[in-house]
């Protein structure tokens, strides 16, 4: 069965639940609330790791359990700018490494495990209501069994589909590096370019180079740092002039929110061909 793949110009956007000191990581940042989460196709959320490597489990740490559900709950509770339309959430694998924070990376899960760590990848997605699992394909998640990760998670969604009368999944990366993923491309439904950060140097040739398709390809901005790689337009207009699927967003909740989410309402518009 073939990965689903998202509708032609979806609009995607990350949420760091670690953003702020950690005294504050239980509770509710007031910039949040101005988040307009119906100006979003595709929400992440962000950091949710590997909380015990030896038996595969997967999910997000209880100090930010708060926040999580609360992302969820609002974001799927948020008046659409779209009407008829259903925000879709997935949960990303973090790259790096705190045990009593977000869990532990890729690179701790032994290939013994792989296949109970997609069963609890299915599970967290079944149980919370989601819509699919991205990894943050950066240093520590980089690692030689990630085609086999993919394709054991991939499997476990599709079952799942099928239990749910076809409601899609979806299964994403968000790379930094390219190292094992043309083995990945058939497990996937889309990437999202780091056009801006740890992958400013790869292109849209270098991904149709290992397989993917432009219908699988969504070009990147970050609205945090403005100065690092494209600006909206200049994602539009690779959006419109290669073909993608669409554009995502780092991210809705830094210090910069009120500038992220003035960029996010500006990409949602030029998708959707809305006007402000």
């Amino acid at each position: 069965m073939a990965p689903p793949r998202f509708p032609q110009a979806t609009s995607t956007a990350w949420l760091y639940m670690m953003d702020g000191d950690s005294s504050t990581w239980p509770t509710i940042p007031d910039s949040w609330k101005q988040i307009n989460f119906g100006q979003v196709d595709v929400l992440i959320l962000a950091p949710l790791g590997l909380q015990n490597p030896a038996d595969g489990t997967f999910g997000v740490a209880d100090i930010i359990v708060n926040r999580f559900q609360w992302a969820v709950q609002t974001a799927k509770a948020a008046p659409r700018m779209i009407p008829n339309t259903k925000i879709t959430i997935l949960v990303s694998q973090f790259w790096g490494s705190d045990p009593q924070l977000w869990g532990h990376p890729l690179s701790a899960l032994p290939a013994t495990a792989i296949d109970a760590h997609a069963n609890s990848v299915r599970d967290f997605i079944s149980a919370n209501d989601l819509d699919g699992y991205d990894i943050d394909y950066e240093p520590n998640n980089i690692v030689a069994t990630v085609p086999a990760i993919l394709q054991a998670i991939r499997a476990q969604l599709d079952d799942l589909s099928l239990t749910n009368g076809g409601r899609p999944y979806y299964t994403t990366v968000s790379p930094a590096e390219l190292m094992f993923l043309d083995q990945a491309v058939p497990s996937l439904s889309a990437v999202n370019m780091q056009s801006y950060s740890g992958g400013i140097y790869i292109t849209v040739a270098d991904l149709l180079k290992i397989g993917f398709q432009p219908a699988q390809i969504l070009y990147g901005v970050n609205a945090e740092s403005p100065g690092q790689g494209p600006t909206v337009q200049q994602a539009l207009d690779t959006y419109k002039n290669d073909g993608l699927v669409g554009i995502h967003l780092w991210r809705l909740n830094s210090g910069d929110f009120q500038q992220e989410i003035e960029w996010q309402s500006q990409v949602f518009d030029g998708l959707h061909c809305l006007s402000n």
